[in-house]
């Protein structure tokens, strides 16, 4: 199996919230990602034709998601998990 993306291109807007934590939480907005002249290809052809479709719908769902989806997908199940990994993006700082 093989992923090809060529021209692929991600541009949102972006707000970083403090909690009552003191952590910072992003807020996602104004998504657009565009895939471009991405392809999809495997050497089974009969993997290639079932796989194929499905990889260009979910491609084409993703570049259009609605404003209200987008930000619910970015900033309410992106954003924990980035949180997460990233430690609340606290940094220790001694003043």
């Amino acid at each position: 199996m093989e992923l090809i993306f060529k021209n692929f291109d991600v541009d949102f807007h972006a707000e970083l919230h403090v909690d009552d934590n003191g952590s910072l939480k992003p807020k996602i907005a104004g998504v657009h990602i565009d895939f471009g002249e991405s392809e999809f290809h495997h050497d089974n052809g009969f993997v290639n034709d079932i796989v194929f479709p499905i990889y260009k719908f979910l491609i084409t769902t993703i570049e259009v998601l609605p404003a209200d989806i987008e930000n619910w997908f970015f900033s309410d199940m992106l954003a924990p998990l980035l949180d997460a990994y990233m430690g609340g993006y606290k940094i220790p700082m001694t003043i």
